[in-house]
């Protein structure tokens, strides 16, 4: 995965090679007539789980699940925040084991887009398998519950802030998988 800054020009952190960076955009920026100035000024941020990056970059697959972190049973996670540090989005890779939520049923106030990257899963009555996606938008979010050999999905929350506001239907005991959501993107957004 490459985090863009939502379709901005790469920006590096590191002054000289962000000089640099700028004048040979220059030349586009002239041609099509286009304001550069970049909406969220300052440095993107990213944090994860799996790891502390170096120059911006970071190497890691679901081979390494393991040892994610157990967001709820038969599901573990690694997690990072990328882009804008106020508004960026949540990128949760979660494996599960068959027949485990991945993810509950909840309420969001950001859109979402999900990815099964190896496996099989239910969503709403329908299988979704390898290479599936869909995206929801902000509001009511459906259960998705691993296939019987097991899956691993990709959960990309749009906009960060409202993961604080995440919530589930208390009668159906499903908020383990949400307050780690919450606790770890918060542990994240604290080392920023």
């Amino acid at each position: 995965m490459f985090a863009d800054r939502r379709g901005f020009p790469v920006r590096p952190v590191d002054q000289a090679i962000a000089a640099k960076a700028a004048a040979a955009q220059q030349p586009m920026v002239d041609r099509l007539n286009i304001d550069l100035q970049h909406p969220c000024p300052g440095a993107p941020a990213i944090r994860t789980t799996v790891g502390e990056t170096r120059h911006g970059h970071l190497d890691s697959s679901f081979d390494s699940a393991k040892n994610w972190v157990e967001i709820a049973p038969g599901t573990r996670a690694a997690v990072a925040i990328l882009g804008d540090p106020e508004v960026g989005p949540v990128l949760i890779m979660l494996h599960s084991d068959p027949g485990a939520q991945v993810v509950p049923a909840h309420t969001l106030g950001s859109e979402t887009l999900h990815i099964v990257v190896d496996g099989t899963c239910q969503v709403a009555g329908e299988t979704k398998r390898v290479s599936d996606f869909w995206a929801q938008a902000a509001g009511e979010q459906p259960e998705v519950i691993t296939g019987t050999a097991g899956s691993s999905h990709v959960l990309l929350i749009g906009n960060r802030q409202a993961v604080t506001s995440i919530s589930t239907n208390p009668s159906t005991n499903q908020g383990t998988w949400v307050d780690n959501v919450r606790e770890i993107t918060g542990e994240l957004l604290a080392q920023i």
